[in-house]
């Protein structure tokens, strides 16, 4: 199932393990030290940046700046503002950028920085953090090194959409589950049994849930709202949305339906109900998607309620999977 593993719980897209060592063994050896970086730079006399390619072969691979001078040279220095390491820990990714320091011909120092503005340096076992990321990218940018700007921009605006889904998630999500909510993301499964943490989540928020809405069909009917509120793709969303369609799958299909045709159905309500009797996503917690069962005991009508509701958004892709998976025909 592919889902979207960014998400605002989950920190940055870059996933960084950081774990304390002991006082003991290699990796305490040869713990992240700034000034020993800060001296490599200092002692070079070239300084040349490539981007990273795995297995490329150094006489072929071409670089994006060379410098020797030592103007150059000592701009890198002071544009490196490291944070003091508090704790060992380890870019889990390749870096996006290498950056090799010479001295007589002779590579005295290999620099790596990764997509968070993170660096790793030859002799360390861990890595550390910039301090100061827009004089690091200044130093890229003068020099006509654009990824480094171009990664940062694009994480932040990572960022800022997953704060928006998760604003228009906890908008959308039950007030009784909202106090809930943030406990529910600090459950190690997330990390750990990732496919399990959904049933989990439902099984706590549960008994909340029948609290805020003693009716079978108010609590149905506010479940399938949430399920509409996500970020908007039925393939490739965030994790976090699967404990509403886990939520929903402890109820019949009759109980479903039931609660759909009660009352006209809110736009959020509508969308909710498509995106789950779809399942569009093959294996995904709502159904298999040759499961049949719930959709066989929906009727006409109400299909091509929710048709009409998906054709409303201009979405093409949702359009034909409602059409396929309710088996209706295209006019």
């Amino acid at each position: 199932m592919a889902k979207l593993s960014r998400s605002v719980f989950f920190a940055a897209l870059v996933l960084l393990i950081s774990s304390s060592v002991s006082a003991q063994g290699e990796t305490n050896s040869r713990l992240a030290n700034p000034a020993e970086l800060l001296a490599a730079v200092d002692r070079a006399d070239k300084i040349v940046v490539y981007n990273y390619e795995v297995g490329a072969d150094d006489r072929n691979r071409k670089s994006l700046y060379s410098s020797s001078e030592r103007k150059d040279i000592q701009e890198f220095k002071q544009a490196l503002i490291i944070e003091p390491p508090k704790e060992w820990f380890r870019c889990a990714c390749l870096p996006m950028l290498e950056i090799e320091l010479y001295r007589q011909g002779k590579q005295t120092g290999l620099v790596s920085l990764f997509e968070a503005l993170t660096l790793g340096f030859s002799g360390w076992s861990g890595d550390v953090r910039i301090a100061d990321q827009e004089k690091l990218l200044r130093w890229f940018d003068a020099r006509g090194v654009t990824r480094p700007r171009k990664a940062v921009e694009a994480q932040n605006a990572n960022e800022r959409a997953d704060a928006i889904a998760a604003q228009r998630w906890l908008d959308g999500m039950p007030p009784s589950l909202r106090p809930l909510w943030p406990g529910i993301l600090k459950n190690p499964l997330w990390w750990h049994m990732p496919a399990d943490a959904p049933k989990a989540s439902a099984r706590v928020l549960d008994p909340a849930l029948a609290n805020e809405y003693p009716n079978v069909n108010q609590r149905i009917r506010a479940l399938f709202s949430w399920f509409g509120s996500g970020a908007g793709p039925w393939s490739g969303y965030y994790e976090w949305e699967d404990v509403a369609s886990r939520m929903l799958l402890e109820y019949s299909a009759a109980e479903l339906a039931a609660a759909l045709q009660e009352e006209p159905l809110t736009g959020a309500q509508a969308e909710g109900a498509a995106r789950f009797f779809v399942g569009y996503t093959p294996g995904a917690s709502v159904r298999d998607r040759d499961d049949r069962t719930l959709i066989a005991q929906l009727p006409a009508s109400l299909k091509q309620q929710l048709l009409e509701h998906v054709a409303s958004t201009g979405d093409r892709e949702k359009v034909e999977s409602v059409r396929r998976a309710f088996q209706i025909p295209a006019n």
